[in-house]
């Protein structure tokens, strides 16, 4: 995969990952959000996913993209909306220069 960053996932938004460890549990990106980083030398942002239920527990998940290849996301189950389970991923990095 390319660098991690807030507008590489921009340009993915509204598409599907698959859960390498759970088969058939598909996430689909359902938002970018801009965070306040703690200094102008990082970017700070999350990923919004949203799934099936039931809920996946909180932990490291290998995620497939068919563009941006095997990714490991640490992801939190934050609400249950409509039957969907909803999922953040918090990134906090240094710039790239």
């Amino acid at each position: 995969m390319q660098q991690i960053s807030q507008e590489r996932f921009t340009q993915h938004q509204g598409s599907q990952f698959e859960v390498l460890a759970a088969p058939d549990y598909p996430l689909q990106l359902e938002a970018v959000n801009s965070s306040t980083p703690p200094s102008p030398e990082f970017e700070a942002f999350s990923l919004n996913f949203s799934g099936p239920r039931p809920h996946l527990p909180q932990a490291t998940y290998v995620l497939q993209h068919a563009e941006l290849g095997e990714l490991a996301l640490f992801i939190t189950p934050v609400a249950e909306r409509g039957g969907r389970i909803e999922y953040e991923s918090v990134f906090v990095r240094q710039r790239v220069a």
